[in-house]
């Protein structure tokens, strides 16, 4: 484990001018601000721009430590009293926790009382204040938004597999999505790409598709009491969800490499095989954040032309205009004089559209003022207006808690490799459930965005 971040102090011997108001009022404090996140690679250099721009404006220096076991790490260096300045986290339920013991620390919000950041998104930042929290005390903020409820494909490769027809109109319903992906098997191509590895997470990608599947298959409401831990694994509603993502992946020529091969394949790698010649793959569901690896091949992907999105089609839930988001939220665990002024610049207009500035970048600002523009591509533009529309429920795995997520995971990974197993598997989740719920249901909720 790294050295405690939250005790470093180095002085920074320069300043520089200021052009965001809310993050460098009165002179800059000298000194380091500390931050943890799991952006590595690609996510990692465009993150870095927006800390570069930040030490630009105030003269503060930003050590910013990349963490694959984000929420293990950070439990821990809570736990020994050392914990990094900033954290930006994408577990709401984690941080819910870390509010109510008190060891979040609270700071203002520009623009909180005029619903700049979208009206959903806010709520779930209030979701993490501690019930005793004043009416302007904020202890998250989404500082970048994500769907993940899209299928993603080139319209190219699908094209010239089975006509200029098949993308003039993209599934809107589940049964237009099996007829596609029959359509594709039938001329001899491989529906989906699947990659389960992402070490030490590995399985996020199918309890993504699960809880995607769960929500336009059962609705709002069901998926709201499973999301809480109020809705049994064992249910009929969880298990059609389960059954449901098998019938898509499981069996000859569904997955590239098998479902074997799909639990060895990186998410990320798994994608790009729709850009081989011949395509491995042409349907890849998965959160828009892959719009950067798709960009990072070579030759580039381009956006268009070379990949595209539809959004997840209603299964029988009627919820045609719902959709499964995630988000990254800031949050301070050390009210230094740099921590705040980091805050404070992160929640910041200019800011905010840094990093989804970036043409070979995949972020989405939660801030409803960002004018299109600031997105390099149609597609781009698209998937930020679809996070600012309909119904928008948070990711499931970000909501249960820890133990919880974990078990759903590997239970993703033991369903592919043996379908068998599946009751088991929910019994065993059912289990982790009552233990982990034992006193108290949770409270997220869905909402118009």
């Amino acid at each position: 484990m790294r050295a405690g971040l939250g005790r470093l102090a180095l002085a920074v011997a320069f300043s520089a001018g200021c052009a965001v108001p809310a993050a460098c009022a009165g002179p800059a404090p000298a000194g380091t601000v500390s931050v943890i996140g799991n952006w590595s690679g690609a996510e990692e250099n465009s993150f870095q721009e927006v800390l570069h721009e930040f030490e630009r404006e105030t003269g503060i220096h930003a050590i910013y430590h990349g963490s694959q076991s984000l929420n293990k790490e950070l439990e821990t260096d809570v736990r020994q009293g050392h914990p990094p300045d900033v954290a930006i986290v994408s577990s709401l339920g984690q941080l819910a926790g870390y509010a109510a013991a008190g060891v979040l620390k609270p700071f203002t919000l520009p623009g909180a009382e005029t619903n700049r950041y979208g009206r959903q998104w806010l709520r779930w930042s209030q979701d993490v204040r501690p019930g005793d929290a004043a009416p302007d005390q904020w202890y998250a903020f989404v500082f970048k938004a994500d769907l993940r409820s899209a299928i993603w494909y080139d319209p190219t490769a699908l094209r010239a597999l089975l006509g200029p027809q098949e993308t003039a109109a993209m599934p809107a319903t589940w049964d237009q999505l099996v007829a596609l992906q029959n359509r594709i098997r039938a001329a001899h191509g491989i529906p989906w790409c699947v990659g389960m590895e992402s070490t030490p997470n590995s399985g996020w990608p199918g309890t993504d598709w699960i809880a995607d599947i769960l929500l336009h298959q059962s609705g709002v409401e069901a998926y709201q009491d499973w999301t809480n831990g109020r809705l049994p694994w064992t249910s009929a509603v969880v298990r059609q969800a389960w059954t449901t993502w098998g019938s898509l992946v499981q069996g000859p020529g569904a997955v590239a490499g098998g479902t074997q091969g799909a639990l060895l394949t990186n998410y990320a790698a798994a994608g790009n095989l729709m850009f081989a010649q011949p395509p491995g793959c042409y349907l890849d569901h998965k959160a828009a954040f892959v719009m950067a690896n798709y960009r990072g091949g070579t030759p580039p992907a381009q956006p268009g032309a070379d990949f595209d999105f539809f959004p997840s089609p209603d299964a029988g839930g009627g919820t045609g205009d719902v959709r499964e988001v995630s988000a990254d939220f800031a949050t301070m665990f050390n009210a230094t004089p740099q921590a705040e002024k980091l805050i404070q610049f992160l929640a910041s207009d200019a800011a905010q559209r840094i990093w989804p500035g970036i043409a070979t970048g995949s972020a989405f600002s939660a801030d409803a003022e960002l004018p299109p523009s600031v997105y390099s591509d149609d597609v781009k533009r698209r998937v930020a207006a679809t996070l600012h529309s309909g119904t928008l429920c948070f990711n499931a795995s970000d909501l249960m808690p820890a133990s919880l997520s974990a078990a759903f995971n590997q239970a993703v990974l033991a369903y592919l490799s043996d379908p068998a197993r599946l009751d088991a598997l929910l019994a065993q989740l059912e289990s982790l459930r009552q233990q982990a719920y034992s006193t108290q249901t949770g409270t997220f909720k869905c909402g118009r965005a």
